[in-house]
């Protein structure tokens, strides 16, 4: 499987795994930032707001989804890819785009590793049209909106859709966001919106939430230095510590076969 996008040179780089925990916490208090990966509980606006356009059918497809943290009026694309022989107690996995907010060539390129490994891949797209600017995609709109409106919520209630429509037994489901999408989904977790998240994978992203802006001149050293950062606060405040990090040599910037076999290995590792 190969995400066209940016191109960089060959070397090895970091597959960062995020596994969300309840007994997970991180909190860095450095400058007065304080995040906390904590359970909040999400259910009461699962649907809130929420307008769905149509279903989810078997190959590859979209939909049209309407949620409130969009402006009245539009509703964003969610591509997909449904294998042939998906059940409803096979797994779910959403996967984050980078910052050229490309989703819709996707589901074509995994469509073969997908159906033999039976697992239901959702795309959100979040364009440049409706998630403006990397405030409102990497950063989740986080300090311009009221919580209910951040982007880092969307995913729930479209989950809660896949749901409804594929009638699946899964009461959460993994992410993986590359890039500017693994900027994403770290920050998702951070800030307390993984309720319905079972494991989260944030590879390659350009730059970490830390307090110091010095984080390492690439991607790779950047990872750990947060990985670290991370384990040392866990450590220090006698907290589970639940994360990996896995790095994967030979691996660029885009996401490649190796990495896809990492993330679905560990995603069928915990359904056995």
């Amino acid at each position: 499987m190969r995400m066209p996008g940016h191109s960089n040179a060959r070397r090895p780089k970091l597959l960062f795994i995020l596994i969300a925990n309840k007994k997970t916490a991180i909190i860095l208090t450095a400058v007065c930032i304080l995040y906390a990966v904590s359970v909040l509980h999400f259910s009461s606006c699962a649907t809130s707001g929420t307008r769905l356009h149509h279903g989810i059918s078997t190959g590859e497809g979209f939909f049209y989804f309407k949620d409130k943290a969009i402006s009245t009026g539009s509703a964003m694309r969610v591509f997909y890819y449904k294998p042939k022989e998906f059940t409803a107690d096979r797994p779910i996995l959403f996967f984050m785009h980078g910052a050229d907010r490309k989703a819709a060539h996707i589901p074509k390129i995994a469509a073969d590793v997908l159906e033999k490994c039976n697992i239901l891949l959702i795309l959100p797209e979040f364009s440049e049209e409706l998630f403006p600017k990397v405030e409102s995609y990497q950063y989740g709109s986080v300090r311009t909106k009221p919580k209910e409106l951040w982007s880092f919520y969307v995913n729930d209630r479209i989950f809660q859709f896949v749901r409804q429509n594929t009638g699946t037994r899964q009461q959460k489901y993994h992410i993986w966001g590359n890039s500017a999408g693994a900027q994403f989904v770290h920050r998702q977790l951070l800030v307390g919106a993984h309720e319905h998240i079972e494991k989260a994978f944030a590879s390659n992203a350009g730059v970490y939430t830390l307090p110091a802006m010095k984080q390492g001149s690439n991607r790779l050293q950047r990872g750990k230095l947060f990985y670290a950062t991370a384990q040392k606060e866990a450590r220090e405040r006698g907290l589970e510590f639940n994360w990996q990090l896995i790095t994967i040599p030979g691996c660029g910037h885009e996401p490649d076969d190796n990495m896809l076999g990492e993330v679905i290995r560990i995603i069928l590792t915990s359904q056995n």
